[in-house]
């Protein structure tokens, strides 16, 4: 700051002349890593909305245990068996402060208190899948 400071009211800088070809570089770089990045933004969107076609569970977290709700009625506590043919499942999640995590499906949702959460995954195969939680219970899906 010293070195170019104003000495005189009348003074103006000199222009600086950069180089064309650096600039162009730049230009190219950022737009690429912009798209790149939009591209994520896609991904990440399309990974987070439940498909269209998925079966929707009501689930409630409480403390030491997981209710969960099947659309036809049925209901289950701490076990939520899924028929793995029957496409995605969707989960509305309620709770005071658990946290939904299946390692299996890669799903992990926190709760929190008086908000809904939505979270899903899709069964592939038959099998017994455990889940965990930090501080409370978990259910065991199935």
């Amino acid at each position: 700051m010293l070195r170019y400071k104003r000495r005189a009211e009348d003074q103006v800088g000199r222009p600086v002349h950069g180089s064309t070809r650096l600039e162009i570089a730049w230009t190219v770089i950022r737009s690429s890593s912009r798209s790149s990045s939009s591209r994520g933004g896609e991904v990440f969107f399309s990974l987070s909305r439940p498909p269209a076609n998925a079966v929707e569970y009501y689930v409630v977290g409480k403390q030491w245990m997981w209710k969960f709700q099947h659309p036809e009625g049925k209901r289950e506590i701490n076990e939520l068996h899924v028929r793995w043919d029957r496409g995605q499942a969707d989960h509305d999640l309620r709770g005071r402060d658990p946290q939904l995590f299946v390692p299996a499906f890669r799903i992990k949702a926190d709760v929190l208190p008086g908000r809904y959460t939505t979270t899903w995954f899709e069964a592939t195969k038959t099998g017994s899948y455990h889940s965990s939680a930090r501080s409370t219970a978990a259910p065991s899906t199935r």
